[in-house]
């Protein structure tokens, strides 16, 4: 497999911009590890390419390899990158095209034995195609799950593909002041569906069972002793998230990777695995913390969401906007927190601790422009 350094794949709906690369400190390559090791850790199928082709060839399908950047990884071989950079392999993200008809469309396959992953891809398809048309394109094309006695095959979820020629993955600093007008009222949109009985009885819809407000006490309280450390000021911290939230519905994962940005100004969002009742604010501050380095994108984004069309400031959506930013932000901390604390881990500790002051810093800035809006 050629080498990518600290390159994350940039994925989306984007299968001819698919082979471009997100460029983070988030994927530091840890030479030791063992792949195959690590795969039987995962639970990954040891022959899951073998029983990919052959999903393919069932449906006289072939993986899309060829881009104008480059050629698209094997299931092997992002599944090594993957685990090379300690990152997630909940699902095989890739591109396929019918051999007779020429069409493209996106694929989510599962490569481990776990029947959560099935689970959640059922739960995906049933999302877009239950609540749409509130969740626009693209749309769910085929939900695949073998049947009893076929357990050598693969669950996969197929939706359309967004043509290059329409929109792509985009980094930061690719996203127009109209990208993020549109985000925001996508993210509006979303929060003011009117959801049927039908999606809202799903296994997976309720985000927060316990309560929105004892989620993001239980991480606040995790990294609280590390906040103090920081200079953190862990009573403002705690004055913006305890107010009680509105619980909405939400994307769940409104994030760049997850985002098409279209030539048009537009944007249009894939990956509903995580969507159902999640909190006002929740997607808006996932979005607006991934805008850091789009200073401009960012403030036209805040403007937005927290003002209504006469320009008179919303305070619900202001106080909730930064209450999901300071969640998104304990939800990696807590994560990193728990993970240096586990000597299992030890092989990602230094990754873990050159992450930690991002989310510090973007705290900071939360509680500053929260005082200053």
């Amino acid at each position: 497999m050629t080498e990518r350094g600290s390159d994350i794949f940039r994925m989306g709906s984007n299968y001819e911009g698919a082979s471009e690369m997100f460029k983070t400190g988030d994927g530091e390559k840890e030479s030791k590890i063992d792949i195959v090791l690590e795969r039987e850790k995962r639970d990954i199928f040891s022959d899951a390419q073998t029983r990919f082709e052959k999903v393919l060839e069932e449906r006289d399908m072939e993986q899309v390899r060829d881009f104008p950047g480059g050629e698209y990884p094997s299931l092997d071989e992002w599944v090594e990158f993957r685990v090379e950079h300690g990152r997630g392999t909940n699902f095989f993200p890739c591109f396929v095209r019918g051999k007779e008809s020429g069409d493209i469309s996106f694929m989510k396959v599962q490569i481990s034995r776990s029947s959560k992953k099935v689970e959640a891809l059922q739960y995906e398809y049933d999302i877009m195609t239950k609540a749409r048309p509130g969740i626009g394109e693209p749309r769910a094309l085929e939900f695949y799950q073998p049947e009893p006695g076929k357990e050598n095959e693969l669950a996969f979820l197929r939706m359309e593909a967004i043509p290059f020629e329409e929109g792509r993955v985009g980094l930061p600093e690719e996203w127009t002041v109209d990208h993020a007008r549109d985000a925001s009222s996508k993210i509006k949109s979303l929060e003011n569906m009117d959801v049927s009985e039908e999606v809202k009885t799903l296994s997976r819809f309720d985000k927060f069972p316990e309560g929105v407000e004892v989620v993001i006490g239980r991480n606040l309280a995790k990294c609280e002793d590390n906040l103090r450390q920081a200079g953190i000021d862990v009573e403002k911290v705690r004055n913006i998230v305890s107010a009680e939230i509105r619980k909405v519905f939400v994307h769940g994962d409104f994030n760049l990777k997850n985002s098409i940005i279209c030539k048009d100004g537009t944007i249009k969002e894939v990956d509903w695995e995580l969507a159902g009742q999640g909190f006002l604010g929740q997607d808006a501050g996932k979005l607006f913390t991934e805008l850091r380095t789009n200073k401009e994108a960012q403030q036209v984004f805040l403007q937005a969401y927290c003002y209504d069309e006469s320009g008179e400031l919303d305070e619900e959506r202001k106080r909730s906007l930064f209450a999901g930013i300071i969640a998104e932000n304990l939800t990696h901390l807590a994560y990193r927190v728990e993970r240096l604390g586990d000597p299992q881990k030890v092989k990602y500790h230094e990754i873990f601790r050159k992450e930690l002051p991002k989310y510090y810093q973007a705290i900071v800035q939360a509680i500053e422009r929260f005082e200053g809006t």
